[in-house]
């Protein structure tokens, strides 16, 4: 990855809705614990496993050092994060092995950060459609596939959707580096999005919706 990471990216949409994206390799924990803060401290307290407290810190500074300021996150009872500022008012993260990404928006917003060396075939039939796998017939597009269901279940903000039947990706645009996808939840449609997607490196693919 390059050396200028942590990466930042500023998209909007068409309606004029502004989010940043920022993703990073997750430092060793000697050093993010030399640059946590006190709220950063208490909001790792509960976690007994090194990982989930060094990912948790990870994305608190990433997020510190894109606004340049201290931000105030709170959670709600299923442990989903929410950000208290004046202008993003909605907050999307993931990580994966050593990486962590975080996104902030005006309105809501999804991302996801993903290995590509994980076995996405070995469970292709339990997150995909028929219709999905006759589409993505490679290892990349069964992660494209993967990984834009999980930001689509974030966006959408429903509890219990079905990967495989309640959320499916309609369109993969290779050319352009984009996914389009519906959310359907009791015969009601939650929304129909367009989302983008990138490589941090050789090892990784990213997806964001806004």
């Amino acid at each position: 990855m390059e050396s200028s990471f942590p990466r930042v990216m500023h998209c909007s949409d068409m309606v004029g809705a502004e989010a940043i994206i920022i993703i990073d390799y997750i430092p060793p924990m000697e050093a993010l614990l030399a640059d946590a803060t006190e709220a950063d401290l208490r909001a790792v307290a509960e976690f007994a496993a090194e990982s989930r407290r060094r990912e948790r810190l990870a994305w608190r500074a990433m997020l510190r050092r894109a606004l340049g300021r201290e931000c105030v996150i709170e959670y709600k009872p299923s442990g989903k994060p929410q950000i208290v500022d004046e202008k993003y008012s909605h907050i999307s993260v993931s990580h994966c092995r050593d990486m962590v990404a975080v996104a902030v928006a005006t309105a809501e917003c999804g991302v996801d950060v993903e290995l590509l060396e994980r076995r996405f075939a070995a469970v292709a039939e339990r997150y995909m459609s028929h219709e999905e796998l006759a589409m993505a017939t490679t290892a990349e597009q069964q992660a494209i596939v993967w990984s834009a269901k999980e930001v689509l279940y974030k966006m959408a903000g429903t509890e219990g959707l079905d990967l495989r039947g309640e959320i499916r990706i309609t369109q993969i645009d290779e050319a352009e580096a984009r996914v389009r996808g519906v959310v359907e939840h009791r015969g009601e449609r939650l929304m129909e999005q367009n989302l983008h997607y990138c490589y941090p490196d050789a090892e990784h693919i990213l997806i964001y919706g806004l």
